[in-house]
């Protein structure tokens, strides 16, 4: 159309007209702007679109190879390579839904209604007909059409021009014939005849055969009476301004300038141009696309939208997704200025995540993009506060002993006494299901004991007699094993599975190193306890007589030990090592580094 952006030319041997829809040799990007949305076909023959989406025309877009395109008021049409008809956006008249069948040549989208030329060249439009811009449409062959506000235009096989529809600023019944040409050139031979329309929104330009153009309809704001004269290769009527592509490739603009969309034209040379609501988009002589005038909806330039990223805080996890205006497809966003926070990443949707590792502000210039149009930028601050200082487990309250509860003694390397001491201790035994322990019991050593959420005063056997050794465990799971050769060395191992996250990639492992170093992912164990315990992990373990400790397996490939009282001897299982740790010290056992051969 041209109103709101479309004009619908086709070439056949001839020039090309243009706007909206500019159809041009296959290996040339065509170009479409709406009233208050873009659109264009890509090299690869691939519609983008981008602006308004209120009526999903930018999210309706179609996927698939397409020639040409044409964005109306609230909807766009698109012609795909095996020239059937694809239209989408609002269809409050039908504009999308009544989309003919069959082949065609060009389509042209206005205000909420579309027309387009058959493979016959006969004419079809469908959608709104309150001022018969539909049931108007005439008999007859024709070569160029554009799609107004109410209204249509459309050239014949022979250079007449035909206008129908809405009339009400004379943008039918103004049109020009050519007596016109010979009354403004005094010349005494044939004139030339019409090559290209452009429909408005209230008025429409047409270029003759020699480059010169004539508008008519809407002057308001002198889109018609301040028509330049020279040589055109297109011309595209829009809202209420017009431009047009000169023979050396210079742009001219005229009419309403309240957004820019004249005084904003940029310099270059130019293949084709589209005047659209308050905006216009060119294709540059390099296939490059230009936009410029009323941005509101990011018709003419995508923006990255607020809100600002929330503040973090170190050692939590941190999400934040970044969206611009509408866009089809979605844009692809990268880091084009500054840093990010330690242990963040940026995904190409827009996502912001990870566990930050580091305190401060990081300005930050972001970009996104979608190979059609410069850029969309923002600067952004991402604030990163300082962890709050950790609050260590409080040691549970003495209890009773486990003997005073009158259990038997408990048998080396067969069975343990256990008591809850705090909180909620589950039991898991071979042959039964998981149940919580609520009294004392005397249980086998094969057992598993979850005491993630309490803690259990567990008695074992010294292996002398009835004399039993005893300690406080909380915040794990663990099971018991006692042997013959160690003493009965009371050991505990830590059970259960490592609750670490499946990602993937190198910065991903780090973000998991660092959100379960954090926040426990792995699985652990306090104890405290007197007598000869034994904690294991996966690659060490500690030794203790009298002391509270901490044993975590970490999902690095690693064993913390941490004494928070007393001493404990750290075994070292990859260094072969023993690792004395007194109040306040803490040890890293760490998996072998596999060694390229």
């Amino acid at each position: 159309m041209s109103f709101g952006a479309v004009l619908t030319v086709l070439v056949l041997g001839l020039s090309t007209g243009s706007s909206a829809h500019f159809w041009a040799p296959e290996s040339e990007p065509r170009i479409a702007a709406g009233d208050s949305h873009s659109c264009t076909v890509r090299e690869d023959r691939t519609l983008a679109c981008w602006g308004d989406d209120s009526s999903g025309q930018v999210s309706g877009t179609p996927e698939g190879e397409f020639l040409s395109v044409s964005a109306g008021g609230d909807h766009s049409c698109a012609i795909r390579l095996d020239r059937t008809l694809a239209c989408w956006g609002d269809d409050s008249s039908g504009q999308v839904s009544g989309t003919p069948e069959g082949e065609f040549l060009s389509v042209s989208a206005g205000g909420d209604h579309s027309c387009a030329i058959r493979l016959d060249r006969t004419l079809a439009c469908w959608g709104d007909d309150s001022a018969g811009q539909v049931s108007g449409a005439p008999a007859g062959k024709f070569r160029s059409l554009s799609a107004g506000g109410s209204y249509s235009c459309a050239i014949g096989l022979y250079g007449n021009l035909a206008c129908w529809g809405d009339d009400s600023d004379g943008q039918v019944s103004g049109a020009p014939d050519q007596s016109w040409w010979w009354h403004h050139h005094h010349r005494h031979f044939v004139p030339p005849p019409f090559l290209s329309v452009s429909a408005g929104r209230d008025f429409a330009c047409v270029r003759y055969g020699d480059g010169d153009l004539a508008c008519w309809g809407d002057d308001s704001s002198g889109q018609v009476s301040e028509a330049p004269d020279g040589d055109f290769q297109s011309v595209s009527a829009g809202g209420a301004h017009a431009c047009g592509v000169r023979d050396d490739g210079d742009l001219a603009c005229w009419g309403d300038d309240s957004d820019g969309q004249v005084s904003e034209a940029p310099e270059g040379e130019f293949r084709s141009v589209s005047a659209g609501g308050a905006h216009t988009c060119g294709i540059r002589d390099d296939g490059s696309v230009a936009c410029w005038g009323d941005n509101e909806a990011g018709q003419v330039q995508p923006l990255i939208l607020p809100p600002e990223p929330p503040e973090g805080t170190v050692g939590d996890p941190y999400v934040h997704v970044f969206h611009t205006t509408p866009q089809f497809p979605h844009p692809v966003f990268a880091l084009a200025g500054g840093s990010l926070p330690e242990g963040l990443e940026l995904g190409e949707d827009g996502t912001l995540s990870g566990i930050p590792t580091a305190d401060g502000a990081f300005p930050l210039l972001l970009a996104a993009y979608d190979g059609v149009l410069p850029d969309a930028e923002a600067e952004e601050t991402v604030k990163i506060a300082a962890a709050p200082a950790p609050i260590e487990p409080a040691l549970p309250a003495a209890v009773a002993s486990v003997a005073e509860e009158g259990l038997p003694a408990p048998t080396a390397g067969k069975t343990v006494n256990v008591k809850p001491a705090h909180g909620t201790v589950a039991i898991k035994c071979p042959g039964r299901d998981v149940a919580r322990l609520l009294t004392p019991e005397q249980i086998p050593i094969e057992c598993l004991i979850d005491v993630r959420r309490g803690t259990v005063d567990l008695e074992s056997s010294t292996g002398s007699g009835t004399e039993v050794r005893s300690g406080l465990f909380w915040g794990g799971v663990f099971g018991v094993l006692q042997k013959q050769d160690d003493d009965w060395e009371t050991e505990l191992h830590l059970a259960g599975r490592l609750k670490c996250e499946k990602r993937k990639g190198g910065a991903a492992r780090l973000s998991r190193r660092i959100y379960e170093r954090a926040h426990g992912g792995g699985r652990k164990l306090w104890g405290s306890g007197k007598g000869n315990f034994k904690t294991s992990g996966n690659y060490g373990s500690a030794s203790v007589r009298g002391t509270t400790w901490l044993v975590v397996d970490r999902c690095d490939s690693s064993t913390l030990f941490k004494v928070r009282e007393g001493t404990v001897w750290v075994n070292d299982f990859v260094k072969g090592t023993t690792v004395v740790l007194t109040q306040g010290e803490q040890y890293v056992a760490k998996a072998a580094i596999p060694r390229l051969q």
